[in-house]
């Protein structure tokens, strides 16, 4: 079984192997009991183990680099108990960020940690395939320009340093910038690949300030982040949103449960319509997504 195969579902516990991927879901198989079901998107949403990372009192660290630090630690504490929990992390890796990995989340880890060593998973990260020289060349002269890392598209290539460097802050990107070693020149790689999840995706936030749309269009723009990483991208969004017309879809309701109307679709077709709390008060099918994602 690859590591890199497997996926957190939101609403259901444990790990599972992605078997089959489709339009409105994927078939995964529970490292728990084995069980295989097919999962919909429209309900939950999956987080890739690849992808996860973690806060540090420096820079994000991959999951991977704690679980490997886990595997060198000896016994397990018991999950449920909070205080042991953080208590082994604070010996096995002293570098979290306890103020902003919770209680919850680490009990997560230990886990998640022990269905790993269960299933006898190999705790690594997949390997990237070599880039062609021409196009590693390529990367480098581009991203040699301070603004490059921002400023993608011809709509902002007028922008200044100065706009830059506000649009990454209302996107929640300037402080991670800051602290990579080139700052805003740094390398980020092809498509951002020396990136986290959540730290594209506020790049991208950025970009599109820069550009000022009238009218904005997310599409899952939380989707496969972790806690931390949606909270920071909700709130460049919310900064984004700001007097604009704006069409929010998404699975992940944390994202739309401040928008002043929600539309609910199901088997493509609108069943409810209203506010948050308008919704939540018809006890309904939003109702039913809301309790199932724990939103409140």
């Amino acid at each position: 079984m690859e590591y890199s195969k497997l996926v957190a579902v939101t609403g259901l516990p444990g790990l599972f192997e992605l078997i089959n991927s489709k339009t409105d879901g994927a078939i995964v198989r529970s490292l728990e009991d084995n069980s295989t079901r097919f999962v919909s998107s429209r309900i939950h949403n999956f987080s890739h183990l690849e992808s996860i990372e973690v806060y540090t009192v420096r820079d994000n660290v991959n999951l991977v680099e704690v679980l490997n630090a886990m595997d060198s630690a000896g016994e397990l504490p018991d999950e449920k108990d909070a205080a042991a929990v953080k208590k082994y992390f604070e010996k096995v890796y002293p570098d979290m960020d306890f103020e902003r990995v919770y209680a919850s989340d680490m009990k997560k880890m230990v886990k998640w940690f022990s269905v790993l060593k269960k299933n006898k998973v190999e705790i690594k990260l997949s390997e990237q395939p070599e880039q062609e020289p021409v196009a590693e060349e390529v990367v480098a002269e581009e991203e040699s320009n301070p603004k490059h890392n921002v400023k993608k598209t011809a709509a902002v290539k007028e922008a200044t340093e100065e706009q830059i460097i506000e649009a990454a802050k209302i996107a929640n990107a300037h402080d991670f910038i800051i602290k990579k070693e080139g700052s805003y020149k740094s390398n980020i790689g092809d498509r951002g690949s020396k990136l986290s999840g959540g730290e594209r995706q506020r790049l991208t936030i950025a970009r599109a300030l820069l550009k000022n749309p009238p009218i904005l269009i997310l599409d899952e723009a939380t989707s496969s982040l972790d806690t931390e990483s949606e909270r920071l991208v909700q709130d460049a969004i919310n900064n984004m949103m700001q007097n604009r017309t704006s069409i929010v879809i998404a699975h992940r309701l944390s994202t739309i449960r401040h928008a002043d109307e929600i539309i609910v679709l199901q088997k493509g077709k609108i069943v409810e319509r209203g506010n948050h709390e308008q919704l939540l008060a018809q006890k309904g099918f939003y109702r039913k997504l809301v309790d199932m994602q724990e939103v409140r």
